[in-house]
């Protein structure tokens, strides 16, 4: 079992492509009509990151969530999840991620 002082190596740009590009997929399926707010984002991105770290509270998680935070364009006054979810996927292509 993993200790909380066990050292993990991720790649933090390619974690955060991969967060960004699941936070994108959630945003499109769930409600991408709603207007998108910064906690929603907050939230997802965690819960992402958590889902793709094996669901461990420990480890890669929390690097992968700051790393797509960091990553993550503004949000738009007004902007749905959905239209939100488009503009992820643009910066994924441009920073050549597979979204």
């Amino acid at each position: 079992m993993p200790n909380c002082t066990d050292q993990t190596s991720v790649d933090t740009g390619k974690a955060a492509e991969l967060v960004l590009a699941a936070v994108a997929g959630h945003f499109e399926t769930t409600n991408p009509t709603d207007l998108l707010e910064t906690h929603n984002l907050l939230v997802c991105i965690g819960a992402e990151a958590y889902n793709l770290a094996d669901r461990s509270l420990h480890g890669d998680g929390p690097a992968m969530s700051k790393a797509a935070f960091t990553l993550a364009p503004e949000i738009a006054e007004g902007s749905t999840r959905g239209a939100y979810a488009a503009l992820l996927r643009e910066v994924l292509a441009v920073n050549g991620g597979q979204a």
